[in-house]
This record gives C-alpha cells, sequence and structure tokens, in this order.
C-alpha cells in the first residue's frame, strides 16, 4: 500500500484467510437481459442528471414593455417587442430551463431484475467477493490494512450492511461505498470489483428474495 492509503493496481496472490469470491452457481437461473439492462442503466444516469443550466423566455426577460415603432408607414418590419427573441439582448427560443425533469421510474420488477442480471454479469467473471472486517477497526489506516490483500484493481465497490461501517472507508482513495440497500444496477456494472464486507451480501439476497 502506498501512501495516503492510496491502493495500487499489484493482484494479490495470497488474498486473505476471511477473503472469498462468490461462485457464480447461486444465480445460475438467472437470466441476463441486455435490454432490460440496457433501460435500467439508462433511466439511472438521467436520474442523476441536475437541471442547472437555465435561460429566458422573452416573458422572462426585463424591459420591452412598448412597441418599439408604429405597426404600418415607417417601411420597416413590424416588431411588438424588443425582447423578441429575433433582437439582441432579446428571449432565448427552446433554451434550457433548470425546471426541465430528467427523472424516469422504474418498477420495482425491471430494478431487480435488472440488478440480479448485472450481479450474475459479475459473478461470472469473478469480480464479486466476501470478507470479514474487524468491527473494532474505526480508523482509516487500519481498515485499508484489512483491505489491502482483498483489492485487485485501483477502483473498487465496497458495499457494507451498516452506514457506519463506510466512515473510516470513505477516505481510502479508489474505493467507493455503498449500503446494501442503496445498491442499484449502475453501481454494479461501473465497478471493477465488488467486495461485501461482513453481512452485506446476505442483505442484499434478502432484499432481493434469494
Amino acid at each position: 500500500m502506498a501512501d495516503k492509503n492510496k491502493i495500487t493496481d499489484a493482484v494479490v496472490d495470497t488474498p486473505p484467510a476471511n477473503h472469498q469470491v462468490v461462485s457464480a452457481d447461486e444465480l445460475k437461473d438467472v437470466k441476463i437481459q441486455p435490454q432490460v439492462l440496457r433501460e435500467v442503466i439508462l433511466a439511472l444516469q438521467a436520474n442523476l442528471h441536475h437541471s442547472n443550466a437555465n435561460t429566458k423566455r422573452r416573458g422572462e426577460v426585463r424591459g420591452g414593455g412598448r412597441k418599439p415603432w408604429r405597426q404600418k408607414g415607417t417601411g420597416r418590419a413590424r416588431v411588438g417587442s424588443i425582447r423578441s427573441p429575433l433582437w439582441r439582448s432579446g428571449g432565448i427560443t427552446f433554451g434550457p430551463l433548470k425546471t426541465k425533469n430528467y427523472q424516469q421510474s422504474i418498477t420495482s420488477a425491471v430494478r431487480r431484475q435488472a440488478l440480479l442480471g448485472a450481479l450474475r454479469i459479475k459473478l461470472q467473471a469473478g469480480k464479486v467477493s466476501t470478507m470479514n472486517l474487524n468491527s473494532s477497526a474505526v480508523k482509516t489506516k487500519a481498515v485499508a490494512a484489512q483491505l489491502s490483500g482483498t483489492l485487485t484493481s485501483a477502483s473498487a465497490l465496497v458495499v457494507v450492511s451498516d452506514p457506519l461501517q463506510a466512515r473510516p472507508l470513505r477516505n481510502i482513495a479508489g474505493i467507493q461505498v455503498v449500503t446494501a440497500n442503496r445498491l442499484n444496477t449502475l453501481d454494479i456494472i461501473s465497478a471493477r470489483q465488488i467486495i461485501f464486507v461482513n453481512n452485506a451480501y446476505t442483505d442484499l439476497k434478502t432484499k432481493l428474495g434469494i
């Protein structure tokens, strides 16, 4: 392990005794449906989109209450407001709005099906494992020392059962921490390695009903 609790890419030849790779046979009856995975992943990515950009329509731009010139007799084109989108400093047509909602709904059945399919893909690749962390270790350095023999990649997803277990893990570079009840398909697909800590894998199976 490098300084500042940074995990290297070195593959560990002798994993700890409490580390165990989860067999793919546990989800052998799960059918992987690429179309369902795609729909759920796109929906989860859309739900992460927040509308920050904003432009003003012609009714929101200050000024323009008086008609610039009379309708007829000037030889110029008719216009009703200087805040028309055709004018400089006027309103914006079809610009982005901060009120736009990108959220997409996902049914619980489709969410569960996609989560099981993504988990099976990682199980078949041998990227899912379980291990026990010493519950008395509350310092980042102590927890990083326990994980150093388990990590086979510079980045990993660590799944915990208790949010309190996530505190010392958040300060380790390359580690993403999530609780078992908030784990989603996008987290699983994006992870290079998934480690379930203590009772997290049991909690996930209980949640999914397997």
